[in-house]
Order: structure tokens, then sequence, then C-alpha cells
């Protein structure tokens, strides 16, 4: 025997092997795709659904992040409406107004907030100010959070603010 004798069963096989593979693969826009044939399932290799169960997987994520950015600029909205009604309750405070009149400051600041839920605190008392002394405003109120989107963080966080201005 010789040598060609050899190599002619595996080059055979080979030949067997790409021919069976030439069978089995289905072109698709010049493309390759493999059939794998088991059983009574056909499995072909394509990508006609990868967008979609990339897109639902990344779509949850999505949503978590922007209603988080929409709660968090609510949160800070408010943060800074209680923060600018503590300012001027503090400055009409420092000019004279009594306890009712710089409630009523603080209230007409917020408007969009509910005015029931507005703790506000002015130390020290009405007849107590005297001129050339400080005066301080505190202003809190309660925002509820949405739980189904941050089930880890309290319910409702307390949001503070607090303005000291010298008494005139």
């Amino acid at each position: 025997m010789g040598e060609s004798d050899c190599n002619r069963p595996a080059f055979a096989r080979i030949v067997r092997a790409k021919q069976t593979f030439d069978s089995l693969c289905v072109r698709h826009h010049g493309r390759c795709s493999l059939v794998v044939r088991n059983g009574f399932h056909t499995l072909i290799r394509s990508e006609k659904g990868q967008a979609l169960v990339e897109f639902a997987l990344v779509i949850p994520l999505f949503l978590l992040l922007l209603f988080g950015v929409f709660d968090f600029g609510r949160i800070m909205w408010n943060e800074l409406t209680i923060s600018a009604a503590s300012r001027d309750a503090a400055r009409y405070a420092s000019l004279g107004a009594t306890d009712t009149q710089i409630d009523a400051v603080v209230v007409s600041d917020c408007p969009f907030l509910i005015p029931s839920q507005l703790a506000i605190s002015v130390s020290p008392a009405s007849g107590e100010r005297i001129p050339g002394n400080p005066v301080t405003v505190t202003v809190s109120y309660p925002v509820a959070i949405d739980p189904f989107l941050f089930t880890f963080l309290p319910a409702k966080i307390n949001l503070t603010a607090q303005t000291t201005m010298r008494m005139e």
C-alpha cells in the first residue's frame, strides 16, 4: 500500500463531512445558518428574535432608571420649594412679622404642597424677639416615595429647611 492509499479514506471522510454540512446548511442573505436535526426538533440558528429579547431584558432597567429620575426630581423640587419658603419666612420674621403672618408666607410660597402637612416652627416666639438677635424659621414636609420603584427606601422622607436671620 502506498502513501496515497493511506490518506484516501481520511480524505473521503472529510469530503463526506463537507457534503453533509452543505446539505444541512441553509442560505440566508448570503450567510450559512446551520440546521441541526435532533429527533423531531429542528433548530435553525437565526438572529431574528435577538433584538426583541435584548429589548425585553433592557426595558425594565430603563424604566426603573427613568421613573427613579422623575421621583428624584420631584423630591428635589419639594426640597427647593420648602427651602425658598423658609428663606422668605425668615426674612418676614426678621422684619417683625407675627407667627401667623410667617405661617401664611410659608403656605403661600408652597402652592403645590399640602398645607396641612407643612410643619412650621419659629424660634424665638413672637413676643420674645429682640432686634439684633437671630430668628430661626424651620419648615418640614414629608415626601412619599413610590414603593414600587424603591422597596429598600423608607415610605416617606422628611424634608427640612432651616433659615436664620438677624432681627432688624
